[in-house]
């Protein structure tokens, strides 16, 4: 994945998710960072994937307690 820009654009929104749960923040806040997530950035400029990567964050979502920290 290091090397696969593609892929990085995909899976950014879940690692910004995981990260935020693991610093102690809530399951409502990091998915609220998670989906604050910009689509695309100066470093992507790959237009042809904004339908892909909007259902992807489109259909990102959390079950359980949302105020669960650990």
């Amino acid at each position: 994945m290091h090397k696969d820009k593609t892929a990085k654009l995909f899976l950014e929104h879940s690692r910004i998710f995981v990260r935020s749960i693991l610093k102690g923040n809530s399951v409502k806040d990091s998915y609220e960072k998670a989906k604050e997530f910009k689509l695309l950035s100066s470093e992507n400029q790959d237009v042809a994937l904004v339908r892909f990567l909007w259902w992807d964050m489109k259909h990102f979502v959390t079950h359980g307690n949302s105020e669960a920290k650990l």
